[in-house]
């Protein structure tokens, strides 16, 4: 999970920068779109990223997929 550090909108479109830190202890910080519109400084975000190459990695208001818990329609 990641913490939104920042919200912006430009053109019309909002951007958020968030930050979170590996299991490894490795910390990054990105500025994404947010796909979702409702998201606020201080929120938490799932971020999905590859273990191996933690550069590798999406915010789930960002994502182009829809996530399906088991279980769920």
């Amino acid at each position: 999970m990641a913490r939104v550090i920042n919200r912006r909108v430009a053109r019309g479109v909002p951007y958020i920068q968030y930050d979170f830190t590996t299991s490894r202890g490795e910390h990054f910080s990105r500025m994404v779109a947010d796909g979702s519109k409702r998201l606020a400084v201080g929120m938490s975000v799932p971020i999905f990223y590859n273990a191996q190459q933690p550069k590798k990695q999406v915010a789930l208001c960002a994502s182009f997929y829809e996530l399906v818990l088991p279980g769920g329609k």
